[in-house]
């Protein structure tokens, strides 16, 4: 009896792990039948376009950088080298003063460079004194020196032979510095005109270009060298923010004809160069 009861419960035993396998092995082929139906993860595969004609291609979006103006009126020299410029012959002449400061030395001032130059328009000559970025006036045009060669370097001697000057001229006539036409108008003399030993300046400036009702007026011959200095006066209420119209009286020296090269200036009492400005233009001293 014990050992058909035992003998059932082996065979009950024996059942149920077949019973299992057949379960295993056919959810097995089920799940294999699955994965081939379902398909794996996507790859992200860009596709290859099928080649079109130039006509069919997108308009670039990138804009294209403005083209930047060509100056075409720019030379450099060396000394005693002579250009001409729009009618304007060039010849550096003289290094009055290289006070630069050298390249990786600490200066309290960035120091300068004041260089004479010959200028000649047909039948007239000047010699003028040249700094960077100051133009100087002519009747072909302005005529600026825009750089000088080689770097000062700390005990390195630079002889006359090593510089290098790059002038440019363009065709401006009036001549603003720190200044425009929205802040000073000149209405006589007009750049270029004839004038008298003595003569009169008008216009307009804005009410921050005088102190005390007046602003300072030079005159510069060829040389740069001032021969005549003068007051622009207020004609009415200077103190506001409005165009107030002005009058300089000049008088030249009798014994100056020619070329010359009058400035007014923004009166400036702080001293402080960056409240400098300035409007210069050409006049002719003849009778």
């Amino acid at each position: 009896m014990r050992n058909a009861r035992t003998k059932h419960i082996l065979e009950s035993i024996i059942l149920i792990v077949a019973l299992v396998w057949i379960g295993l092995y056919l959810l097995a082929g089920e799940k294999t039948e699955l994965e081939k139906a379902t398909p794996s993860a996507p790859v992200n595969v860009v596709p290859v376009p099928a080649a079109t004609s130039s006509v069919d291609l997108p308009a670039p979006t990138t804009k294209t950088p403005p083209v930047q103006p060509i100056v075409k009126d720019t030379v450099t020299l060396a000394m005693g080298e002579t250009a001409v410029l729009s009618g304007i012959s060039i010849t550096p002449s003289e290094v009055i003063e290289d006070s630069r400061c050298p390249l990786g030395v600490m200066c309290i001032q960035a120091g300068r460079v004041r260089l004479r130059a010959i200028l000649n328009i047909g039948s007239e000559t000047g010699s003028p004194i040249f700094l960077v970025g100051e133009p100087v006036l002519t009747d072909n045009g302005t005529v600026t020196l825009i750089g000088v060669d080689p770097i000062k370097r700390r005990d390195v001697e630079i002889g006359n032979s090593d510089y290098h000057f790059t002038f440019k001229v363009t065709d401006e006539h009036m001549v603003y510095l720190n200044a425009a036409t929205s802040t000073v108008v000149v209405a006589t003399p007009q750049p270029g005109a004839v004038v008298g030993k003595t003569f009169t300046v008008k216009g307009q400036a804005w009410g921050n270009w005088f102190f005390e009702g007046s602003f300072p007026v030079v005159l510069r011959d060829q040389m740069d060298t001032v021969i005549s200095t003068g007051i622009a006066k207020a004609d009415t209420d200077w103190m506001k923010d409005a165009f107030v119209p002005f009058t300089a009286k000049i008088v030249a020296p009798n014994t100056y004809s020619g070329p010359a090269t009058l400035v007014l200036k923004k009166d400036n009492p702080s001293g402080l160069p960056a409240n400098d400005a300035s409007v210069a233009w050409l006049v002719h001293v003849e009778y």
